[in-house]
């Protein structure tokens, strides 16, 4: 992915966060490995968000070859990781406010399960939501480049 086409994932990011009522957030976006835990289907992740606790700052990361998905695609991975923002303060109570009060099975236990719940409803918000959303300009097609 060239320089300007990472600018303008950053800058689209950063739209769809104001949009999102994320305007008092500051939102990282880089082009990388998302990384992320072994998914059941064996397929990598697209993307990933990771709120930084204490602050409204949210570092998004896509994989290199989001230039190359439908730009509808990309709205709705977009929202989605956006959307976690709004939920990470929920997600911390979960992951670090319980844990001293719960067996470490237990707690281990919960939080799977709470993650993989939030994930299906951030998912069908996102769902929801993207198609309100504006689409991604690449600015010139790729094909246009010489």
């Amino acid at each position: 992915m060239k320089k300007k086409e990472r600018k303008a994932l950053g800058s689209y990011c950063r739209k769809i966060a104001d949009k999102l009522e994320l305007r008092d957030w500051w939102v990282s976006t880089k082009v990388g490995d998302p990384g992320g835990p072994e998914r059941a289907d064996g397929k990598r992740w697209g993307a990933s968000s990771d709120s930084v606790p204490g602050q409204k700052h949210v570092k998004l990361v896509f994989d290199p070859e989001c230039r190359d998905w439908h730009r509808e695609e990309l709205r709705q991975t977009a929202c989605h990781e956006l959307i976690h923002a709004h939920l990470a303060p929920l997600c911390e109570m979960a992951r670090v406010d319980l844990a001293p009060h719960l067996a470490d099975q237990a707690h281990h236990l919960f939080n799977a399960a709470f993650t993989r719940h939030l994930e299906f409803a951030v998912d069908a918000l996102a769902d929801a939501i993207a198609p309100h959303m504006p689409l991604i300009d690449w600015g010139k097609a790729k094909d246009d480049e010489d």
